[in-house]
């Protein structure tokens, strides 16, 4: 049974980031072995910058994001519960609590673990069954999540999405939620 992903969307708050994953049926934590169980892969470019980072490693599911990423979520981390969120820069991994509510599955990291940036952030995202891969969101380029200033208010802190530009994605390898026990899938 594979479940689709519907969005992914984020927003930034004085202190967290706060991302969402929404499904098109209700989804159930990879701990309970479920058919609608879920897996994910998040890649954030934190600074916005393709020249920095390293190109996605989803190229080979997306195909159209160009970006440079510093980050990546993986979903679940290695306990099963949670998320590990993968510096890739500096080469460490934290794993951090997730929500299952429904149809999605919501991450709060504190900024700190992605850095402080001042530009939008830019992510997208592979979901799948906990067996296998079966969509990408969004369907194209990826989303910008913008920083708001400490000063914005609480209405405004609402999804902050908008269609980032398309761009042809590098190849790279992948350690992934549906390859535990392996170093990595092409």
């Amino acid at each position: 049974m594979a479940v689709d992903a519907r969005r992914v969307s984020g927003y930034v708050t004085r202190d967290s980031l706060i991302l969402s994953i929404v499904f098109t049926a209700p989804i159930a934590p990879p701990a309970a072995r479920a058919p609608n169980s879920v897996a994910a892969i998040v890649e954030l470019d934190a600074d916005a910058d393709s020249t920095t980072g390293v190109p996605p490693y989803t190229g080979p599911f997306a195909g159209d994001a160009h970006l440079g990423i510093e980050y990546v979520l993986v979903v679940p981390d290695e306990a099963g519960t949670g998320v590990e969120v993968r510096d890739i820069v500096l080469q460490q991994t934290t794993s951090y609590p997730v929500r299952y509510d429904g149809d999605s599955l919501t991450v709060r990291l504190p900024i700190t673990a992605v850095s402080t940036f001042n530009t939008p952030l830019h992510l997208l995202a592979v979901t799948g069954t906990t067996q296998r891969p079966t969509d990408i969101v969004p369907d194209g380029g990826y989303v910008a999540v913008d920083r708001l200033t400490p000063s914005a208010s609480r209405n405004a802190m609402r999804d902050v999405i908008r269609p980032g530009a398309a761009g042809k994605a590098l190849p790279g390898r992948i350690p992934t939620p549906w390859s535990r026990g392996k170093d990595s899938v092409n």
